[in-house]
């Protein structure tokens, strides 16, 4: 199949580009509701945790670079194998983009455009979304970049202009809910790594695919690093934010921050970087449902593929009734749904194929042994 190469750089970016727009939308008002003021241990035991599955993923992979997820379920498991895991990650990429840029564009309606039909704003991004996509991967790619790097810029300018309004004091309790809503019922925000699925396809994409395990360390660092920072310093900034419900606690603080008369509305610069943010990771995910699409149906129309998977995603985001619905289906459907396909099911087959691969290893050197 003839994908589009990336450099290191670029597949970092990839990875890192999922989990930043978790960061912006939902991810820090789940952590609070979840732990309060314990949120500063739980993200660090969490960490330490994804860090754990890191360290796994790299030793398992090495003799699978040049391989997806899809392919690595074909050698263990033969075509049977291959459709399941291709389904289920298609239905993964669809339901997570449609979430996420549902959520999203939620936000933007109510804050902004009451006044206008909601699905025309919807329609607006995945009209968008499907250009993007039928200019070819590299195009993606390419603007993915830009656009992430510009959004790790808006975190690191929002960060910065927090900090006069940082308060150890508000650390405290520093056990927020207790020591079980951080190291039991916490365990479950694991799924704030769940956009590392990208390690599972990124492999066939790079110009060097050896160089998966930088790639790896560094976004890993780069994406714990953020969140991290984000988590405590939301926290330490205003802990109004452990009571947000409506919508996303960064989207808040940013309409609270001033920068002197020069910057009348310094939050229209971060939402538009954040809007370009979010269509780029929706056109990523796109984009690797339709190259799986491919491998499972052998149809090499990608512009064709395109418009089916923009119009599937565009239909099920219709599907939440408004904002409350989307904050249930992340809290009860959404956040299982990513733990168990990242990290136990892509892992279970990973290991599977690396015993099987080994013990193929073995027998061929002990022929090789014998003759």
């Amino acid at each position: 199949m003839n994908y589009s190469k990336v450099g290191t750089i670029e597949g970092i970016l990839l990875i890192c580009i999922g989990i930043l727009n978790h960061t912006i939308l939902y991810l820090p008002q789940i952590f609070f509701n979840q732990c309060s003021t314990g949120s500063t241990l739980n993200i660090v035991y969490i960490t330490l945790i994804a860090f754990i599955f890191i360290c796994i993923f790299m030793k398992l992979y090495k003799h699978f670079h040049g391989q997806d997820i899809v392919d690595i379920s074909k050698y263990l498991g033969g075509n049977v194998l291959k459709y399941i895991t291709g389904l289920l990650y298609i239905s993964f990429f669809l339901i997570m983009t449609s979430a996420i840029v549902r959520n999203f564009a939620e936000s933007v309606y109510t804050v902004y455009f009451s006044k206008i039909d909601f699905k025309i704003i919807l329609l607006m991004f995945f009209i968008i979304i499907f250009f993007a996509n039928k200019f070819g991967k590299s195009s993606v790619i390419r603007v993915n970049t830009i656009v992430t790097v510009l959004m790790l810029l808006s975190i690191v300018v929002l960060t910065i202009s927090i900090f006069p309004n940082i308060d150890i004091n508000k650390l405290f309790p520093i056990l927020g809910n207790g020591a079980s809503s951080i190291f039991l019922k916490g365990i479950g925000n694991i799924y704030a790594f769940s956009g590392f699925c990208m390690l599972f396809f990124i492999s066939p994409l790079l110009k060097e695919p050896n160089s998966l395990n930088k790639i790896t360390v560094i976004s890993f660092s780069i994406i714990s690093t953020i969140l991290f920072v984000v988590i405590v310093v939301l926290l330490l900034g205003f802990n109004f934010l452990l009571y947000v419900k409506e919508l996303s606690p960064i989207y808040l603080l940013v309409r609270s921050i001033e920068y002197g008369n020069f910057f009348q509305n310094p939050e229209a610069l971060f939402v538009l970087v954040w809007i370009l943010s979010i269509i780029s990771f929706a056109s990523i995910f796109c984009m690797i449902t339709i190259i799986i699409m491919q491998k499972l149906f052998n149809y090499k129309d990608y512009t064709a593929l395109s418009g089916i998977v923009t119009n599937s995603v565009f239909v099920l985001s219709l599907l939440p009734r408004n904002f409350s619905d989307i904050i249930f289906l992340f809290s009860n459907f959404l956040q299982h749904f990513q733990i168990f396909m990242v990290f136990i099911y892509s892992f279970a087959i990973l290991g599977l194929a690396y015993l099987k691969k080994k013990i193929e290893d073995s027998h061929i050197l002990k022929e090789v042994q014998n003759e």
